[in-house]
């Protein structure tokens, strides 16, 4: 069997700046960009199919000619790159004048949705957790990746299975160190799922430490899950913030592994400090020398 190790390069311009261009022999300009490929027809391995899915919507088509190129999604102006069409910011649609922030998760009417990353970019589809029984799948079957991401998730499985318990009257105790337990076992290497399963069992053994009703108990620990989402965003705003500041203009950057929005509960880590930087109005190059979503 052999395997290609492709090397994908763009380009994030500030929105008043036309893209850059490069010629031959030119020094501190990033190389003519190769033309783009269409997408290949093999199909991406579906979900299991007892895994309940909730809102699918196709995203991206093949990339036009370059004769029939658009704007540019990022600049606003003809894009040599074709990205108009492009994978990586097709999720990102016009929102209210802006751009949407791209996150794996959300939390609606207390149920955990996440972001079928299987299937990406090529569809967006949204898996519907309803117990922690359901997220630990979705965890150890990739549906989620990325340790900040995983970790998140797995504090909302541990609030559903609380949830269900306080409603059903069940011995909260016993479930959260029967949730806590399934939940770490999910992805032992992700070093944030264990922190934030513990970080939350801290919250609940300190409630019913209190001697506060169960459905109380469950509503903390939902909470302390919200707080660790907003927390982690910030944290990687912060990030992007100062390593954005270590960026020149023209810079160049070469990522490795999982370091986008997607990997975390929003923003990015490494592509944090890139977008970080963008948005103050620098140019800035991205060698992604490994295929994520």
């Amino acid at each position: 069997m052999t395997s290609r190790t492709s090397l994908t390069w763009w380009a994030w311009s500030g929105p008043t700046r036309a893209p850059a261009t490069s010629s031959a022999g030119s020094s501190g300009s990033p190389p003519s960009a190769p033309a783009p490929e269409p997408w290949p027809g093999a199909s991406p391995e579906p979900p299991a199919p007892d895994l309940p899915q909730h809102s699918s919507q196709s995203l991206w088509s093949p990339r036009r000619p370059r004769s029939s190129r658009g704007a540019c999604c990022l600049s606003g102006r003809e894009c040599r790159w074709g990205c108009r069409d492009s994978p990586l910011t097709a999720i990102m649609r016009r929102l209210d004048g802006g751009w949407r922030m791209i996150t794996p998760l959300r939390w609606t009417d207390g149920v955990l949705e996440l972001l079928e990353q299987r299937l990406l970019p090529a569809e967006e589809k949204w898996i519907r957790c309803a117990s922690g029984e359901e997220v630990a799948r979705a965890i150890s079957e990739m549906v989620v990746r990325g340790a900040p991401a995983i970790g998140v998730s797995a504090a909302f499985g541990l609030a559903l299975d609380l949830r269900r318990a306080a409603e059903q009257g069940g011995d909260l105790a016993e479930e959260l160190s029967r949730s806590a337990e399934m939940l770490v076992q999910a992805r032992p290497t992700a070093v944030n799922l264990a922190w934030a399963v513990d970080r939350l069992c801290g919250v609940a053994r300190r409630a019913l430490a209190d001697g506060l009703a169960a459905r109380e108990v469950a509503h903390r620990v939902e909470e302390e899950a919200r707080a660790m989402v907003e927390e982690d965003v910030q944290a990687n705003r912060d990030l992007g913030r100062a390593g954005s500041l270590l960026l020149p203009d023209g810079a160049r950057v070469l990522t490795h592994c999982n370091a986008g929005a997607l990997a975390t509960a929003g923003y990015g880590t490494a592509l944090g400090v890139v977008r970080a930087a963008r948005e103050a109005g620098k140019r800035v190059a991205v060698l992604a020398d490994e295929t994520r979503p």
